[in-house]
């Protein structure tokens, strides 16, 4: 009676399995952001840059932990680029989305020299401007600490609020301290 049961149960997980209800953690873009259109990116001297930052970015930033940043160029020509993976995603994941978020990048926003991309596993930033360092006020990252495709559903509960510009969840302590969670 007991083996019946236990292959019942496991013929219906494969069942269940098969129908796609388990959502493994897919790498999606989560969306971008383009300066303003500017015709000298096609300036042969700007693709190289590019071209040698893409390069730079793919086999360096996954092997320094998933955060890299470096430069390509000199003066005027100088591109700043930065990448950063989720601190749990294998090395090849993260060059994987280090180069999907330059396919987009170039795809999308061919005219921009200032350009952010966001996916799931990884972020990517690259500019002619100087950005290390330098807080971004234009632009934020959400995160949701629910599960639900969209955040806003779900009931956080008393001592938690979300700011819209930009979504950063705080939090009051039990002694009473606000902090960022």
């Amino acid at each position: 009676m007991v083996d019946s049961d236990v292959r019942t149960s496991v013929v219906f997980l494969v069942f269940m399995l098969s129908l796609g209800i388990c959502h493994a953690d897919l790498n999606q873009n989560s969306g971008l952001l383009c300066s303003d259109a500017d015709n000298s990116t096609s300036e042969s001297s700007f693709r190289v840059n590019l071209d040698n930052l893409l390069g730079l970015l793919t086999e360096k930033g996954p092997s320094s932990n998933g955060f890299f940043k470096t430069t390509a160029g000199r003066r005027s020509g100088k591109i700043y680029g930065l990448i950063q993976c989720r601190g749990d995603v294998s090395a090849e994941n993260c060059a994987n989305c280090t180069r999907e978020a330059f396919a987009v990048a170039l795809r999308d926003c061919s005219k921009s020299k200032n350009v952010q991309v966001w996916f799931t596993w990884c972020s990517l930033h690259y500019s002619n401007e100087h950005f290390f360092g330098v807080w971004d006020q234009e632009s934020a990252a959400t995160f949701n600490k629910t599960d639900f495709d969209n955040a806003s559903i779900a009931n956080l509960g008393s001592g938690t609020a979300w700011l819209s510009a930009p979504e950063i969840s705080v939090e009051q302590t039990a002694a009473g301290a606000w902090t960022l969670g």
